[in-house]
């Protein structure tokens, strides 16, 4: 399970990374231990669940391959969409060997001139 820790006063930010099995107890829980707490909200999917890791099995059409890496995305938006979608004010969605530096992301999010195009 991430801790995470909130922030006030600026955009809310869900960070997103898709892994598979073979990851889940490497690459994966290493993003859960460093970066991802520093998100507004985070969730991790995998080809599989697994309860340990706090990570969330979302199934997709065709193999678990690298060239089949559309329909996983589409897959995890979707579940992105149906649970997240009114939670957050933006998405960071990244594979288990990205490393986000959330709250340079989140100042630059929270900018005058891009909260002007949004609320526009």
């Amino acid at each position: 399970k991430i801790d995470i820790k909130k922030t006030a006063d600026a955009p809310s930010l869900l960070c997103i990374i898709y892994t598979y099995k073979a990851h889940h107890t490497k690459n994966a829980r290493t993003a859960a231990e460093t970066w991802l707490p520093r998100c507004d909200g985070a969730v991790i999917l995998s080809d599989q669940s697994d309860q340990n890791e706090g990570i969330v099995g979302v199934p997709h059409e065709g193999k678990e391959e690298y060239n089949n890496i559309w329909q996983k995305q589409r897959s995890n938006w979707r579940y992105i969409y149906e649970y997240y979608r009114d939670d957050f004010d933006y998405f960071h969605i990244g594979g288990d060997d990205t490393f986000v530096i959330a709250d340079n992301l989140r100042s630059f999010l929270a900018r005058p001139e891009i909260r002007e195009q949004n609320d526009a």
